[in-house]
């Protein structure tokens, strides 16, 4: 896995008694864009301090496998994925993070990953409800927001062909999904998770490996962390 780069972004910094209510195997460390002023927040493994912020998505069995709720019905559409072999970058351990973290914080969440080998996903919730997710799989652009999904094909995507059968099956496996003509594909790295995250702080928010970060190299400051 190329260049791996996760985030949890907020328009306002929580209190450290918030994040608190995170379970006990999960670690945290906050940072604050200087830029923009939205807070990002690096979530990992509380057995070991990661060596780098924002570089690895956090292993706990605090985070269940299969989703629940309102984003149950995607849990079908990753069984038919997983059948053409374009489940990878659908993790949906991350998207019960994103929903946990929102749920802990009181506020809106927006969660990031994203790598130079097709990871490309970005999840949206407030209070531990679920409100966008989209995510890129295989050749094809997948959003889900208010309980529908819609799948488009990437026209000039060859990483992997998708048949009409494919799209056939994907759009059956998941009541209130819906096929779109074929997206022109653009040659952006994290281009999903970019645009999300501009459009969720309304700037350009300083992540580091989202061509953002600053050329000088410099970190952006920590204002609190777990111990």
């Amino acid at each position: 896995m190329g260049s791996l780069v996760v985030a949890h972004v907020v328009r306002a910094e929580p209190s450290a008694q918030l994040l608190a209510r995170l379970p006990r195997s999960l670690g945290w460390a906050a940072y604050r864009d200087p830029v923009c002023h939205a807070v990002l927040i690096d979530v990992f493994g509380s057995d070991r301090a990661p060596a780098y912020p924002f570089a690895r998505l956090p292993r706990s069995l605090d985070l269940a496998e299969e989703l629940s709720d309102e984003t149950a019905p995607l849990n079908a559409l990753y069984e038919a994925l997983l059948r053409q072999r374009r489940a990878s970058p659908f993790r949906r351990r991350f998207v019960n993070l994103n929903l946990l973290l929102s749920r802990a914080l009181e506020m809106p969440v927006l969660s990031l990953a994203a790598d130079d080998d097709g990871l490309d996903l970005a999840c949206l919730s407030a209070n531990g409800r679920s409100c966008r997710l989209r995510f890129k799989s295989g050749g094809l652009e997948i959003v889900w927001q208010e309980g529908r999904g819609v799948i488009q094909p990437l026209a000039f995507d060859d990483d992997s062909a998708v048949t009409d059968g494919d799209l056939r099956s994907l759009v059956a496996s998941v009541p209130g999904c819906e096929l779109r003509p074929p997206l022109e594909s653009v040659s952006l790295l994290h281009r999903i998770a970019s645009a999300e995250c501009k459009a969720f702080v309304g700037a350009d928010a300083v992540v580091p490996g989202l061509g953002t970060w600053d050329d000088d190299g410099r970190a952006l400051p920590m204002i609190m962390r777990s111990y």
